[in-house]
């Protein structure tokens, strides 16, 4: 049997558009950027149209996604309620690299609620973060509500909270 020429470049179209649904459909992890100057509304989480908020960033990314954080003070209380393997790392000056010994990224929980809720998510991890004011009513710098699995704390200071980290009772945590 003869063999058409267009078979190869047939193959390579279909190959090509499949390609293209699994970037459209997000099939790969990526990296998105927060700053005290970004924007919630008009923010891409691009460096250089970053969001305002990690609250922000991580209700608009998926799985497997980075959150870098630049320095400064965040005020508002992070949840990472039913997501799974997001990456919150802090400590990036305004050119985008990682400086965590000078660029203080502080999340500020204004007193008013916790500062870190991870409630029912597992393998988050929090990097290079200082947790600060979770004191009102007997709030935490973390408090684990709902089953929380695999949170990793690394590099984070948490200080000025009523507790430090706070798990409910009767709720299992590994």
């Amino acid at each position: 049997k003869k063999r058409s020429q267009h078979g190869a470049f047939n193959r390579g179209v279909a190959l090509a558009a499949l390609m293209a649904v699994a970037v459209v459909s997000r099939g790969w992890a990526g990296s998105y950027y927060v700053s005290t100057s970004g924007n919630d509304s008009s923010g891409t989480g691009v460096s250089g149209n970053p969001w305002a908020s990690i609250s922000h960033a991580i209700a608009v990314t998926a799985s497997g996604d980075t959150i870098l954080v630049g320095g400064g003070i965040y005020t508002e209380s992070v949840s990472f309620a039913g997501r799974t393997n997001v990456i919150v790392r802090g400590g990036y000056d305004a050119s985008w690299n990682w400086t965590p010994g000078s660029e203080m990224t502080v999340v500020f929980g204004n007193g008013s609620s916790p500062v870190v809720i991870p409630a029912a998510a597992s393998y988050n991890r929090l990097s290079c973060l200082t947790l600060k004011g979770g004191t009102a009513g007997n709030r935490a710098g973390i408090e684990l509500t709902g089953a929380v699995s695999n949170l990793f704390v690394e590099g984070c200071t948490i200080v000025s909270n009523y507790y430090g980290i706070y798990s409910s009772a009767n709720v299992p945590q590994t």
